[in-house]
């Protein structure tokens, strides 16, 4: 999925019922009295057949007014919605060919999980014998079959999140939707339900676009992340090119934790680096197409990039604060740069705030940014 051609991304085993979905110029504004508000602005991409997409952002950034539009909740201002090439924009939700799981689970408390599932069934008029395959086969295939006779009340959290995707996968869609479904659940649940949520949509082949502002989510379940800003894409791609190859300064702070350094540039080479001038030393470093010899530059530099050592180091600093966090320890050290922040594995020795201490950097994960960028 990228905004005008293919990426080199990996895309999941498509099954028949797999769609292809373009986004071309989309755009969303909502008029008040006295102003008007632009929601989603010139959104263009397209989604693969068997892909799972995910739209991340802050809050406001519009990725699920995009995904509403998807759906057919909202109607573009502008711009089109194309499924296999044929045009959503005037077909209403419910004859769309997708299904949506939304943050609530939208359950009926007033219906069993075997009735839940096959609603959407009785509505279109499926034959019984035919929503009864179609409700166990979705059961089954998201490990809720014990559970048909239960009542939404009696479930936990994840078993409820576990009926919502049956319900949406005995639809047979073409399209699934998630809106920010992981939301209402606690940390160590929301961590095996995405395990679970990637594997099911892997195997049915599904393509799928998932909505949240959780970067760990997005990062762990995705095969395409499209980060968005104030109602903008600001990049698309695989989550390790989005991390490791930010296109903006905004993705790079958005997506984990990032230190920033303003360089000069003395010298780009062709093997895409470049080698800049910072306070005290020469680096060299891949770098974004746009950095030009002669002109300012941003150096990314993540937490985990950092070693601390008892030398000098690419440079010197204080530790100001020692966190401890289980598998890593977070510092904050003060250095010629700048504060840097540092994520060290637990193995290495432990530093306190106040000593004196080395900053080592892993090159090839630092990032080069133009300066225009800051």
């Amino acid at each position: 999925m990228t905004p005008s051609e293919s990426s080199p991304v990996a895309t999941a085993n498509t099954g028949s019922r797999a769609g292809a979905l373009e986004l071309r110029h989309v755009t969303k504004a909502f008029a008040t009295s006295h102003t008007v508000a632009t929601a989603v602005d010139d959104f263009t991409a397209t989604i693969e057949p068997g892909q799972f997409v995910t739209l991340l952002g802050p809050s406001g950034c519009g990725k699920t007014t995009t995904l509403r539009m998807i759906a057919g909740f909202e109607t573009p201002t502008s711009g089109e919605i194309l499924l296999d090439g044929a045009s959503m924009v005037s077909v209403p939700p419910n004859r769309r060919p997708m299904s949506m799981v939304f943050q609530s689970y939208a359950l009926f408390p007033n219906l069993n999980v075997a009735d839940n599932i096959s609603f959407g069934l009785r509505v279109k008029r499926v034959a019984k014998a035919e929503r009864i395959r179609r409700v166990a086969a979705a059961m089954e295939q998201v490990g809720i079959a014990e559970y048909v006779k239960r009542y939404p009340h009696e479930l936990s959290g994840g078993q409820q999140q576990r009926v919502a995707l049956a319900r949406a996968l005995v639809m047979e869609p073409k399209i699934l939707l998630f809106d920010e479904p992981l939301s209402n659940l606690d940390a160590k649940l929301r961590e095996r339900m995405r395990d679970e949520i990637k594997a099911i949509q892997a195997r049915a082949g599904i393509t799928s676009v998932f909505v949240t502002h959780d970067q760990s989510e997005a990062m762990t379940m995705s095969d395409v992340i499209v980060v968005m800003n104030r109602g903008r894409i600001e990049q698309i791609g695989a989550p390790h090119e989005v991390y490791r190859r930010p296109a903006t300064r905004f993705v790079a702070a958005f997506l984990g934790k990032a230190n920033f350094v303003d360089a000069e540039v003395t010298a780009v080479h062709p093997d895409s680096t470049a080698t800049v001038q910072l306070p005290g030393i020469r680096l060299t470093a891949p770098c974004h197409a746009d950095v030009a010899a002669g002109r300012r530059a941003t150096v990314m530099i993540r937490s985990e990039a950092v070693r601390l050592t008892d030398g000098c180091g690419a440079v010197t600093g204080t530790v100001t604060t020692a966190a401890f966090d289980g598998a890593i320890t977070q510092y904050r050290v003060n250095t010629e740069w700048g504060p840097l922040q540092v994520d060290s594995t637990g193995t290495e020795t432990p530093r306190q705030p106040g000593s004196t201490i080395g900053c080592e950097l892993a090159n090839d994960q630092v990032w080069i940014l133009p300066g225009e960028q800051a």
